[in-house]
C-alpha cells in the first residue's frame, strides 16, 4: 500500500520532487536520531541521579535515627553539661587564662622581633659607617660620589 502511494507520489512530483523528498526524508531521520540521542542521555541523566538520590537515602538509613536521634543526643549532651557544671564564671576564667597565656606569647614574639630588627639596623649602620670611612672595601656605592667630589 505504501510502495504504491510512494510510486504514485514520485510518478507526479518527477525527478525534482524525488530529490526533495529524499533530502526531507534524510532530514526526518536525522532529526529522529538527534531526539533518540537527546531522550537516552536524558533518562541516562535522570537514572544517575535517581540511583544517587536512593544512595543518599540508603545511608540515611543505615545510619538511622535522623530528627529523632539528634535532639536526643542534644539533650544528653546539655545534661553533661549541667553536670559538669561552672558556667559563666568558670569560661570566662578560663578564657581570661588564655588570654593571658596568648599575651605573654605574644609579647615574646614582639620581643624576640624587635630584637631581631634592632640587630639588623645595626648592621646596616656597621656598614654604612664602614662605608663612610673607607674601611676594607673603601665605601662601596658612596666611593664613586666622593671621588666624583674630590675631582670636581
Amino acid at each position: 500500500m505504501w510502495r504504491e502511494m510512494r510510486a504514485r507520489e514520485e510518478r507526479e512530483e518527477g525527478e525534482r520532487g524525488r530529490g526533495e523528498r529524499r533530502e526531507r526524508e534524510e532530514g526526518e531521520r536525522e532529526e529522529g536520531e538527534r531526539r533518540g540521542r537527546e531522550k537516552r542521555e536524558r533518562r541516562g541523566r535522570e537514572e544517575g541521579e535517581r540511583r544517587e538520590r536512593e544512595e543518599v537515602e540508603r545511608e540515611k538509613r543505615e545510619r538511622g535515627g535522623g530528627e529523632r536521634r539528634g535532639r536526643e543526643k542534644r539533650e544528653r549532651d546539655e545534661g553533661e553539661r549541667r553536670e559538669r557544671g561552672g558556667g559563666e564564671r568558670k569560661g570566662r576564667e578560663e578564657g581570661e587564662r588564655r588570654g593571658e597565656r596568648r599575651g605573654r606569647e605574644e609579647g615574646r614574639e614582639e620581643r624576640e622581633r624587635g630584637g631581631r630588627e634592632e640587630g639588623e639596623r645595626r648592621g646596616r649602620e656597621e656598614v654604612r659607617e664602614e662605608g663612610e670611612r673607607g674601611g676594607v672595601r673603601g665605601g662601596g656605592e658612596r666611593r664613586g660620589e666622593r671621588r666624583g667630589r674630590e675631582e670636581g
